[in-house]
């Protein structure tokens, strides 16, 4: 089975399987990416499995706390990253300094993108799975999912901030 043929049989397994209800704008996302052929077949597979491990129980998390974010940006250490994954519009609130944003909407087909690709799209280095990935969103919730994927793509070094920017928003002002 060639290539383009594989991929179009993934998706149909993938939409015929009801994922498309239960998360539509990332799987829409990855479908036509997959049709388009721009996705590894590998990457393509570990999304799949990844959307459907998704319903499962949740795993365990490493978690960091105001201090350490606050350590993070005086550091501001190459091979740590601080990733917001909050949507563009929930920026207007403010955000983390140092921290970069790659919406939660967009995870899917972010991590599947070369480093070129993924520079172009987001403004900074794409991290590698050696480095130190810190997330967080508004509560926590987004960030502990976005967590969860990195690991399952290979990511070894991934943390989340469970207070995410509601905990820092609050410190920083009382603070």
């Amino acid at each position: 089975m060639s290539l383009p043929n594989l991929m179009r049989t993934a998706c149909s397994n993938v939409l015929r399987h009801n994922i498309l209800r239960h998360q539509p704008r990332v799987i829409r996302q990855a479908a036509s990416v997959a049709l388009s052929s721009q996705l590894k077949p590998i990457a393509w597979q570990r999304s799949a499995l990844v959307a459907t491990r998704r319903f499962t129980a949740a795993t365990e998390n490493n978690t960091v706390d105001y201090e350490y974010i606050q350590k993070i940006i005086k550091d501001n250490k190459q091979n740590i990253h601080l990733i917001d994954v909050r949507e563009p519009n929930e920026l207007l609130q403010g955000s983390i300094p140092s921290a970069k944003n790659v919406p939660l909407s967009k995870f899917l087909v972010a991590w599947s993108m070369s480093e070129e690709d993924f520079e172009d799209e987001f403004g900074f280095d794409k991290p590698s799975e050696g480095d130190q990935v810190v997330l967080y969103c508004q509560a926590g919730i987004r960030s502990n999912k976005a967590a969860d994927f990195l690991r399952d793509i290979g990511y070894t070094r991934v943390y989340n901030y469970p207070g995410s920017w509601a905990d820092y928003a609050e410190r920083t002002k009382s603070g």
